[in-house]
C-alpha cells in the first residue's frame, strides 16, 4: 500500500495552470493484494475454464466495425452462458491480428461480424482446424460454435458442410 498528500498534482500536470494549490490525497495498492485477500477469505470466484481444459479460450469473437461492438457483446455473452470462454475483441484492429491473436490462444473458432453480413442478420464463422468458413444466420451462431466445439478429432468440418 501507499498513498500521502499531492496537493501539488494537479498545477504539475496541467504545466503550471490555474489548479495551484489544490488540496488532494490518495492511496493506492495492487491486484496481486486484492487477489490474496479475496483466496484467504474464499471469495475468488472460480473463472470461466475452457472447454479444453485449462486456461483455453474457445472461441474468439470479433467485431469489424464499431457499430458492431454491441451486437458482438450479446453474442459473447450468449456463448458465455453455455460455458464457452469467449475473447471478446472491441479494440480497433486489423482482421489479420485477431487471426494471430487467435492462433497464440489456440482457438477453435472465430466468429466475425462484418457489416453486409450483419445487414442481413447474418455473421462468418471460420473454423480454425479446418480453414473453412460459413456464413450463417446470427441467431444459429450458438448452436453451430457448441456443434463445433463438440468435435474432439481434426476438426469440425463436417459440422460446416
Amino acid at each position: 500500500c501507499g498513498g500521502g498528500r499531492y496537493d501539488r498534482l494537479l498545477h504539475t500536470m496541467m504545466g503550471g495552470g490555474t489548479a495551484e494549490g489544490v488540496p488532494a490525497v490518495g492511496f493506492g495498492f495492487g491486484d496481486a493484494v486484492i487477489v490474496e485477500l479475496l483466496k484467504d477469505r474464499g471469495l475468488l470466484p472460480e473463472l470461466l475454464r475452457g472447454r479444453g481444459g485449462g486456461d483455453d479460450v474457445d472461441v474468439v469473437v470479433y467485431a469489424m466495425e464499431a457499430v458492431l461492438r454491441g451486437q458482438a457483446a450479446q453474442l459473447a455473452t450468449s456463448l458465455r452462458q453455455n460455458q464457452v470462454a469467449v475473447d471478446l475483441v472491441l479494440d480497433d484492429r486489423k482482421p489479420k491480428w485477431v487471426f494471430q491473436r487467435a492462433d497464440k490462444l489456440g482457438v477453435k473458432v472465430v466468429l466475425l461480424l462484418a457489416a453486409a453480413e450483419a445487414a442481413q442478420g447474418q455473421l462468418v464463422v471460420k473454423d480454425l482446424v479446418s480453414g473453412q468458413q460459413q456464413t450463417v444466420q446470427a441467431t444459429e451462431a450458438v448452436d453451430r460454435v457448441l456443434g463445433l466445439l463438440a468435435y474432439t478429432g481434426e476438426g469440425a468440418a463436417a459440422t460446416l458442410s
